[in-house]
C-alpha cells in the first residue's frame, strides 16, 4: 500500500464524527486479545468474509491474516470517542476497517459490467465491528456502540482521497470528484448483509444493479450459489454526508 498510509497509532478524528481511527495496536495486550477473539468468532468470520476456508492453512483467521499482511492491506482500528461511547470505552477498539487494491479478477468483472471505466484505480473496503465477548480473565466486553463503524469508514475514505492528492503524478489533481473508485462486496446472508448495507449507505455508497453482481474469486465462482452484491462510493453523496457531519466543506 502507498506510504501515505504508514501513519502512527495516534488517534485522529474529524469534528462531528463519533469515532476516531488509528493503526491497529498489536503491542497492546488487551487489544490483541480482543482481535484474537474476533478472529476466531464464527459470527464475524461469516460476516467478514464469504469463504473462510481459504484461510484454513494459516496460523490466523481471516481478520488477523489481513492485518498482518501489510504489503497488501491497510488496517485501521476504529476507537471510541468521549461523548459517543461509555467512559470505559473511550479509545478502545470498536472494530477494524481494511483497505486493499481490488484484485484483477474482480476489477475485470467491474470493467466488463461497466461499473468502473478501464484504467480506474479500484480499492476494496471491508470491515467488522467488535461483538460481545468474555475474556480469559472473565471480563465482559460489550458489543461496540452503534454508528462507530460508519463514522470510521467515512474518515478512512477521506484519507484515501488525501493519499491520491499527495501521490498525483502531475500534481494537477484537485479536490473535485476523486478519479478512483472504492467498492465493497456484500454477500446474501442475513443479518450480515443488512448491517453491512447500513454502514455503506451511511458513507455514500450505492448498490450497483443486482444484475451486475461480482464473483469474489475463482473459487467462489465454482462453489458459491450466486455472486456478491456490489456497492460503490458515490463521491458527490459522500462529500455531502461529510459536510453534514462536520459542518465543513469536504477537504
Amino acid at each position: 500500500m502507498p506510504e501515505v498510509f504508514a501513519s502512527s497509532n495516534k488517534h485522529t478524528f474529524s469534528e462531528g464524527e463519533s469515532s476516531a481511527i488509528r493503526r491497529v495496536d498489536q503491542d497492546s495486550k488487551s487489544e490483541t486479545e480482543i482481535l484474537e477473539l474476533m478472529d476466531s468468532d464464527p459470527r464475524i468470520i461469516r460476516e467478514f468474509i464469504s469463504h473462510p476456508e481459504r484461510y484454513s492453512e494459516t496460523s490466523h483467521g481471516p481478520l488477523l491474516s489481513a492485518i498482518n499482511d501489510s504489503d497488501n492491506y491497510l488496517a485501521y482500528a476504529v476507537s471510541g470517542l468521549r461523548g459517543h461511547v461509555e467512559e470505559s470505552e473511550e479509545f478502545k477498539l470498536q472494530g477494524v476497517i481494511l483497505v486493499n487494491r481490488d484484485s484483477n479478477f474482480r476489477r475485470g468483472q467491474l470493467i466488463r459490467n461497466n461499473i468502473v471505466p478501464e484504467g480506474t484505480d479500484v480499492y476494496e473496503v471491508s470491515y467488522t465491528k467488535r461483538l460481545d465477548y468474555l475474556t480469559k480473565e472473565g471480563m465482559e466486553v460489550p458489543e461496540a456502540s452503534a454508528g462507530q463503524m460508519a463514522s470510521g469508514l467515512r474518515q478512512v475514505l477521506t484519507k484515501l482521497v488525501a493519499m491520491h492528492l499527495e501521490t498525483a503524478q502531475d500534481n494537477t489533481e484537485t479536490l473535485g470528484i476523486p478519479n478512483f473508485s472504492v467498492v465493497a462486496y456484500v454477500m446474501d446472508k442475513e443479518p450480515f448483509n443488512t448491517r453491512s448495507q447500513n454502514v455503506l449507505l451511511a458513507c455514500g455508497f450505492e448498490e450497483v444493479d443486482q444484475n451486475k453482481r461480482v464473483w469474489y474469486d475463482e473459487e467462489t465462482e465454482d462453489r458459491a450459489p450466486k455472486p456478491d452484491r456490489v456497492f460503490i462510493v458515490n463521491w458527490q453523496k459522500f462529500m455531502t454526508l461529510v459536510k453534514e457531519k462536520t459542518g465543513q466543506p469536504f477537504g
